[in-house]
């Protein structure tokens, strides 16, 4: 794609005030069903295991994965290198940057694989409270709604599998 390059896209990513953007993605996207309840699962529910890897029915190692390294010391930067996004509800290049670097600083979040609908993250320092893993849920859904549409269907469901969660998976078709 002949479109900006990665340093433009990184000056908009910088440029980009993150908290209006959120709070303006969660009032396009509330429902009802956003309403958390008061009652959290006994057991763990956290993802611990990246998926892009592995064939989904299966679970086997995929026979062809390709590794691309990038001129970069941050991850988050990965989505200015490719243009990532700005299809569907999947958000513009800047966005991914952005929220990524902001998730990068509080949760040691990092992009560890991604393909041409999918990023997954690793996570060093992941939310160990409700109230955390609410926050952070809602910020997830607004920016990849599927989170909730094709998924957990609730903000609750989505913050029960952010709790300790050492992956995250973000999915726009």
């Amino acid at each position: 794609d002949p479109g900006p390059g990665q340093a433009d896209v990184l000056a908009w990513a910088d440029a980009l005030d993150v908290e209006a953007w959120l709070r303006q993605r969660m009032a396009d996207r509330a429902r009802p069903a956003d309403t958390p309840a008061s009652v959290w699962p006994a057991r763990p529910l956290a993802s611990r295991a990246l998926s892009v890897p592995f064939d989904p029915v299966t679970g086997d190692p995929k026979p062809k994965v390709l590794v691309a390294l990038f001129a970069t010391p941050h991850s988050w930067e990965v989505p200015a290198h490719v243009r990532y996004g700005g299809w569907n509800t999947c958000p513009p290049a800047e966005v991914h940057v952005a929220l990524h670097h902001r998730w990068n600083r509080r949760w040691g979040a990092d992009i560890a694989c991604m393909t041409g609908d999918v990023i997954e993250c690793t996570v060093g320092n992941p939310p160990a409270t409700a109230a955390a893993a609410l926050d952070l849920a809602r910020e997830q859904a607004a920016y990849c709604p599927d989170l909730l549409l094709q998924g957990t269907l609730t903000v609750q469901d989505l913050a029960e599998t952010l709790v300790d969660a050492r992956t995250w998976h973000f999915w726009w078709p």
